[in-house]
């Protein structure tokens, strides 16, 4: 009769089971993640420095520009 892994919880100090390729090896939850070296963290970039200026605000009664639509 085989054993179902479901009703028995492993054991302290047990390796849990992994689903997939037996090869690999176990993963505790206290493992680190190791970064991969070939591809880097991007940097954030910084602020911009020189704010832009601010967008020119149309006075109610002033005509539209040329460029807006009707």
């Amino acid at each position: 009769m085989s054993r179902n892994q479901n009703t028995d919880p492993p054991q302290p100090g047990e390796p849990l089971p992994q689903p997939g390729d037996p090869g690999l090896p176990p993963v505790a939850p206290h493992d680190p993640i190791e970064p991969d070296p070939s591809q880097p963290e991007p940097l954030p970039l910084p602020p911009d420095t020189t704010p832009s200026p601010p967008a020119p605000v149309r006075e109610p009664d002033s005509p539209p520009p040329m460029g807006d639509p009707p």
